[in-house]
This record gives structure tokens, C-alpha cells and sequence, in this order.
């Protein structure tokens, strides 16, 4: 089979030159590490995403409820006299 593959590309262009024909499963097997890699990448910038947000919530919501907080334990009329 792999030399008739090399005459067909000889056919389409002599100037080609062929060095390695493996089969579409074995590409396959080849670019696996590549897949665990991009998923590993793929999760920590999910979770990083994920923190992002969760620490910016918390922090809108600390500066938005302490101070209202601090507020509500204020006595007015202390606030005014002073």
C-alpha cells in the first residue's frame, strides 16, 4: 500500500519527498498527550475564572456592606450632636 500512496504523490508532484506515512489512528495516539494538556490548561483557566469572579463579588460586596453596616450601628442623633 505505502508504495502505491508514494506513486500517487509522485504523480501529483515529483518534487515532494516522503519520509513518513503513518495512519490516521496512530496520529491519533501521537497527539493524546497534546489533548491531556490542552484540557489541563483548559480547566485551570475555568477555575481561574471562576476565583476571579468569586473575589471580585466579595470585594463589591465588602465595600458596598461594610460601610452601610458601620452605618446602621451609628446612633443619629449621636452623628448629629457631634
Amino acid at each position: 500500500m505505502s508504495a502505491a500512496l508514494v506513486r500517487e504523490v509522485h504523480a501529483l508532484d515529483a518534487n515532494l519527498a516522503l519520509y513518513e506515512m503513518i495512519t490516521l489512528q496512530e496520529q491519533v495516539n501521537r497527539t493524546s498527550p497534546q489533548l491531556v494538556a490542552v484540557t489541563l490548561v483548559s480547566i485551570l483557566g475555568g477555575l481561574a475564572l471562576l476565583l476571579a469572579g468569586v473575589g471580585m463579588t466579595v470585594t463589591a460586596m465588602t465595600a458596598c456592606l461594610l460601610p452601610a453596616w458601620c452605618a446602621s450601628r451609628t446612633d443619629p442623633a449621636r452623628v448629629l450632636r457631634d
